[in-house]
């Protein structure tokens, strides 16, 4: 039987930058063996599968440092202290895009990394937005287009969507989109 590992004792803060804080826990294992394990620690990121007044998918593209590639995704982005998930992403879908939505549902939440981070990824559908412009952070280059969501699913199926919270969101909102279909008739 799998059992949780006993939490010994922990270091806050050992590496910071302005996008994360790594701690330090230390662990007894169900062998009686204590180990180190560095997590990173935050408040988790919130993915937005938003469709324009004509049912068209918005999608972005941008260079991502991390895996120094131009990628083709969903808007997304950190939540902010003091914001709610929800909130963030309407924050997030007006600078990032230029659009803003009234209608928003709920896809889910899901651990960013279950084995290092302690962060979540909230995952929406924002339906029937409409654009206002964009209103870019001073390090973000964002290009942005609308396109069928059958074309969704080729960025998905050839590689083009990199980001796995972005493919995550994206297939939980195609799910969600065939299914309202499906109740129609």
């Amino acid at each position: 039987m799998i059992k949780k590992w006993k939490l010994i004792s922990e270091k806050k803060n050992i590496g910071r930058s302005s996008r994360m804080i790594i701690d330090t826990r230390y662990y007894e294992l169900p062998t009686k063996k204590k180990i180190a394990w560095d997590v990173r620690m935050g408040l988790g990121k919130v993915i937005i599968f938003a469709l324009d007044k004509n049912g068209k998918a918005i999608i972005i593209r941008q260079f991502r440092p991390g895996i120094s590639a131009i990628d083709t995704a969903l808007v997304a982005g950190g939540i902010d202290e003091g914001l709610t998930p929800l909130q963030n992403a309407k924050k997030e879908l007006e600078e990032e895009a230029g659009y803003i939505s009234s209608q928003w549902i709920r896809l889910g939440k899901y651990a960013t990394s279950a084995g290092n981070a302690s962060g979540w990824v909230h995952s929406y559908l924002a339906m029937d937005c409409q654009y206002v412009g964009q209103n870019l952070e001073e390090n973000e280059f964002i290009e942005v287009s609308t396109h069928s969501v059958e074309d969704v699913r080729t960025f998905i199926g050839r590689g083009k969507m990199l980001d796995s919270a972005c493919v995550l969101t994206a297939l939980l909102a195609l799910e969600h989109l065939t299914q309202k279909k499906s109740e129609k008739y």
